[in-house]
């Protein structure tokens, strides 16, 4: 049985969910469906365990902007993203890894010795999205759920903290993409400008900039273990962290920041208005996708 069946069998998802259709001029195809199905599942599970333990936590990045703007997955959109205000994230990484059995696997680089994101994913092992430029990382390639630390920050420092996560965050992925065979010449000059011996020391760096405790009781919160957006895209106020509210997701509940606006301004500007056509597509580029096999039959 795929994971798909099993999401169909437990009525997590209705097989309606899976047809072919076209959102807002996108094409999403059944493949596309059954990955965003396998996520779905992913939060479902997360949320579960958070609610266990008394977790708090929220949809975070694209994922609200699904939420509010088209009530569920963005249509060109290919993965989930939550957050965790870092006190309960720490917990969360430390005590709740025996919770995700069967399929789901929490993986942070203690649970996975060559993983070394700076922030913890879990996984579904019997499917894969699999990066080609780390296929030979040594570390499990399912289909994912992305987790991060929201921490508290200074709007003076940030850039500067910033700057300094990056330069660690390249030398962890130098370490996951080295030993392959399937790097262009620019990937290659990466890894030598980024080479480490150390990349858990390097990882644990990160954490320790980004948690830094003189930035407890600040106004602002951010996520400074991920560099993708601009430093100004991911400074938002405490406040609208302070609670949240449930708005329909496909064919479920989502959580999200209470201050959902606020937030999405800040990070897209005017987020109901659509990108171009010619930039809707896969976010995720590079990458093995298969929501039916698990990443062993590829390796």
């Amino acid at each position: 049985m795929t994971e798909c069946e099993r999401i169909i069998e437990q009525r997590i998802l209705p097989e309606s969910f899976f047809n072919k259709e076209v959102r807002c001029d996108f094409v999403v195809t059944t493949e596309r469906k059954k990955i965003w199905a396998v996520e779905i599942d992913l939060y479902l599970k997360f949320a579960e365990i958070c609610k266990k333990y008394g977790f708090r936590y929220y949809a975070l990045f694209g994922t609200i902007l699904g939420a509010v703007r088209h009530r569920g997955m963005i249509p060109w959109d290919d993965d989930i993203d939550v957050c965790m205000p870092r006190e309960d994230y720490d917990l969360f990484c430390a005590v709740a890894a025996s919770d995700f059995n069967s399929q789901y696997f929490l993986q942070t680089p203690y649970t996975d010795s060559n993983y070394f994101y700076s922030f913890a994913k879990i996984r579904n092992v019997n499917t894969t999205c699999m990066p080609i430029v780390m296929s030979k990382a040594g570390f499990c390639h399912g289909i994912f759920l992305d987790v991060f630390p929201l921490d508290y920050c200074d709007p003076n420092t940030y850039e500067d903290d910033r700057k300094e996560i990056y330069q660690r965050i390249m030398k962890c992925s130098s370490a996951m993409k080295r030993n392959n065979d399937n790097l262009d010449e620019n990937q290659k000059l990466k890894l030598k400008k980024y080479h480490t011996n150390n990349p858990i020391e390097e990882y644990e760096m990160v954490q320790k900039i980004a948690k830094n405790p003189a930035y407890k009781g600040s106004a602002f919160v951010g996520t400074p273990v991920n560099t993708i957006l601009r430093s100004e895209q991911m400074i938002w106020h405490a406040e609208d962290f302070s609670d949240y509210v449930t708005v329909p997701f496909e064919e479920i509940p989502m959580r999200i920041p209470a201050g959902y606006d606020n937030i999405l301004h800040a990070t897209y500007g005017d987020y109901m208005q659509f990108p171009p056509k010619e930039k809707r597509g896969v976010w995720h580029k590079g990458v093995i996708w298969d929501a039916d096999k698990s990443y062993l039959n590829y390796l």
